[in-house]
């Protein structure tokens, strides 16, 4: 097999998708800690790269993956930057943002997350960006998830109070400051990948 390289959109948002079809299954499993499960969710992931011509021949991609890389990149990396994320925004809504959309709302806590004070530029580890944008958009909305991954409450994984604020004040005129953003726990390599996204490595 040959080695994989980063990985793209496609590969983590059809992991991101093949873990929700398969937490509902009870004939399956859903044990995180089940190597059986994360190599279906690797079986769903390579029945859709028929979806992504540009990578689906590439030996570096989809088949270079097992199912314990799967596991990592859920486990690892997408899992708790959607949860951190979603702690951003909910820190950010408690105070209120008059005129304000959804997407404005979801853009500042991205803002926020990305200003977050363990991000060292070019460090692999630090991942100071979020790049999970279209994973986050599923798994917000899957009550599953939030259950099985708690949102961080506490921690200094993300913008101190200072930085938070000066977001407030980018984009509203407002001199209520927002709460800073809190997390736990860390990341063990930053992301990776091709494609478009909102931010990257």
């Amino acid at each position: 097999m040959v080695k994989g390289c980063q990985w793209t959109d496609g590969e983590e948002l059809r992991i991101t998708k093949g873990w929700i079809a398969r937490s509902n299954r009870s004939d399956v499993g859903t044990s995180l800690k089940s190597a059986q499960f994360f190599e279906g969710i690797r079986i769903d992931m390579l029945a859709e790269r028929t979806n992504y011509l540009e990578t689906i021949n590439d030996p570096r991609y989809w088949e270079a993956r097992s199912a314990a890389d799967v596991r990592m990149r859920l486990l690892d990396h997408i899992a708790p930057d959607c949860t951190r994320l979603s702690a951003c925004l909910a820190s950010i809504t408690r105070s209120p943002h008059t005129g304000m959309t959804t997407k404005d709302l979801t853009d500042m806590a991205i803002e926020a997350f990305n200003k977050r004070d363990d991000y060292k530029d070019g460090i692999p580890g630090s991942c100071g960006v979020f790049r999970f944008l279209s994973s986050w958009e599923l798994l917000r909305e899957y009550p599953r998830f939030s259950d099985t991954f708690l949102i961080p409450s506490s921690g200094s994984a993300l913008s101190p109070p200072a930085e938070i604020v000066s977001l407030e004040m980018e984009h509203e005129d407002s001199s209520m400051p927002v709460a800073a953003c809190a997390g736990t726990g860390s990341t063990s390599a930053a992301p990776a990948g091709v494609g478009s996204r909102r931010g990257g490595s």
